[in-house]
């Protein structure tokens, strides 16, 4: 038995996996006080479920299984289980979770692009995570401009124009409230131009088979809408194919596969 955990900086997401079924066990907020105690909440579902290996996705800078920066997440994340777990960052437990479970034998190459409350960036090339010296894929902090603060305190990166967090600090209310307002006025936004711009250039330099978009707010993208955007910049003989996946599950399924591959022998 496998536990997934998806922590995000809105919610945090429990998923159980028994080598066939996944089942949702808990979907908490990521404020500080739960987030502080969820060693004993993990725990308790460990000796509850008789759990083996556990998977942990979370919306930070992970490198060599260590938490270097968590700067959407309010909370001291410290984990002390009663079970073996492996740590990675949450948008490549997004990727290598689509990787496994929907990629066709065609597609070995994806970017997959999480947008919820941050913004994160998961690469798998020729089926493998692609993680450079450990932090590869950090889209979310690409400079746009010298301009506006980032939550993790530098300043003009991509996530503080285009993301949950900066375009609630600009409406003065959640960014699907205003998608669902007025869904044309949104992709007439500047910053969701800004966004584009910054995908099609990765696009450009990866060339994947496949882009695929995911999150709270990733998921709610119209397909057309954003290949139409894409086009603009994007030279004609780059043919990757937009996927948009609606599965608020991913992060924790992807890290419930690298922890059944890590701890194999467990499970």
């Amino acid at each position: 038995m496998i536990l997934g955990i998806d922590i995000g900086g809105t919610n945090t997401r429990l998923v159980l996996y028994d080598c066939e079924d996944f089942r949702v066990l808990d979907k908490i907020l990521s404020s500080q006080k739960n987030i502080e105690g969820l060693s004993g909440r993990i725990n308790r579902i460990v000796e509850s479920y008789g759990i083996n290996a556990i998977g942990i996705g979370i919306a930070g800078w992970v490198k060599d299984g260590r938490i270097i920066k968590t700067p959407n997440i309010n909370g001291t994340i410290k984990f002390d289980l009663t079970a073996p777990y492996i740590l990675e960052n949450d948008a490549n437990c997004f990727a290598y979770g689509f990787y496994k479970l929907l990629a066709d034998s065609k597609i070995k190459n994806i970017v997959c692009i999480t947008v919820g409350t941050g913004i994160g960036c998961g690469i798998v090339i020729d089926g493998k995570i692609y993680r450079g010296k450990g932090l590869a894929g950090e889209l979310a902090h690409i400079v746009i401009e010298k301009g506006r603060i980032c939550s993790c305190g530098g300043r003009g990166h991509l996530e503080s124009y285009f993301s949950g967090w900066s375009l609630e600090e600009q409406f003065k209310k959640p960014i699907k409230e205003v998608m669902r307002e007025n869904i044309e006025e949104f992709y007439r936004l500047r910053e969701v131009d800004i966004f584009i711009k910054s995908i099609a250039n990765l696009i450009l330099v990866l060339d994947p088979n496949a882009i695929v978009f995911g999150g709270g707010i990733g998921m709610n993208f119209d397909k057309k809408v954003v290949e139409e955007m894409l086009r603009d910049y994007i030279l004609p003989e780059f043919d990757t194919e937009v996927i948009i996946l609606k599965d608020e599950d991913m992060v924790a399924k992807g890290a419930i596969f690298l922890a059944k591959e890590t701890f194999y022998w467990l499970i």
